[in-house]
């Protein structure tokens, strides 16, 4: 009997519940583990869109190259940064280089030299987008080094976030200065442009991403009233093609501020695409990818 009421006891005391200092510390951990866990998740994340847009720039960009081999012919890629479409433009340029103009009328100075423009590739050449149709990352040419002024103007800002990679008849990587179809409805503070005939429909990243963003055909229609009937003109911006790029996780970057921004804000006054370099404070939301001249083969910045 004594042996049975001691197992009793002993029972009764080893079925005791957590003490609080017990509780507190496993409740820290676990919070300690959400965080770790969140954080590697998160980070994770940006690593895969990052990836994943690097591997879809290099895989298109040499299409570019590879076309520009196979027909003799320079050729750019390009990145539109509103809806995260690739495109490819391509034209045999005097030496000192000049508009691109697919019918070109001669009928304007500058407009006389026979370019060609490939057309915008099929709807799944672009970026990787999330659920609402927005690209994940942007993409800025990595050769940036002065903010726009303080004008703010379309022009201004064109080369800041329009990424363009040009490549010679031989595949090597080349420096050009070229005007593409840039021209919008609007400007940067949403209103109109004036001019009559522009060859982007959208011109917000965030509100417009569609197939309309393309170039306004009407533009090539002779029977259309718009002489001399040219894509390209001195209202659209002159670009510089660069040796590399810098892709920014969007997501990223808008969860740290606590708010959304186009890409013309990243590009602008307030230096967060400054501050996305190897060695910026936001360097962990983004990745810079150089080419080879020769090869365009790519090395990450920090890697080589």
């Amino acid at each position: 009997m004594l042996i049975e009421r001691q197992t009793s006891r002993t029972a009764r005391h080893g079925a005791r519940g957590f003490t609080l200092v017990e509780l507190t510390v496993t409740l820290a951990i676990i919070v300690i583990l959400l965080a770790v866990g969140s954080s590697a998740l998160n980070g994770a994340r940006r690593s895969s869109s990052i990836a994943q847009a690097r591997n879809a720039i290099l895989s298109y960009a040499g299409i570019a190259r590879s076309y520009a081999i196979a027909n003799q012919i320079e050729t750019m890629f390009v990145i539109n940064p509103y809806n995260g479409r690739f495109e490819i433009w391509h034209l045999n340029p005097p030496v000192n280089g000049g508009k691109w103009d697919p019918f070109s009328s001669g009928v304007a100075a500058g407009e006389t030299d026979g370019y060609a423009f490939a057309p915008v590739l099929d709807a799944d050449a672009r970026l990787p987008y999330d659920g609402n149709g927005n690209p994940l990352v942007y993409v800025n040419p990595i050769d940036y080094q002065e903010r726009p002024h303080t004008a703010n103007t379309r022009q201004e800002y064109d080369n800041l976030i329009w990424t363009a990679i040009c490549f010679d008849e031989s595949g090597a990587l080349v420096t050009r200065s070229r005007r593409i179809a840039t021209q919008t409805y609007v400007n940067l503070a949403g209103t109109a442009t004036g001019v009559p005939f522009p060859n982007r429909i959208s011109s917000s990243l965030d509100t417009e991403i569609s197939q309309a963003n393309a170039p306004d055909m009407r533009l090539l229609d002779p029977a259309f009233s718009a002489p001399p009937y040219v894509m390209v003109s001195a209202n659209d911006s002159l670009l510089t093609s660069a040796r590399g790029f810098v892709i920014s996780d969007r997501k990223a970057m808008e969860s740290d501020i606590g708010t959304t921004f186009t890409a013309n804000e990243l590009a602008g006054l307030n230096g967060w695409l400054y501050k996305t370099r190897y060695d910026g404070e936001f360097r962990q939301f983004a990745e810079e990818v150089l080419l080879d001249r020769y090869s365009a083969e790519a090395v990450i910045r920090g890697d080589e």
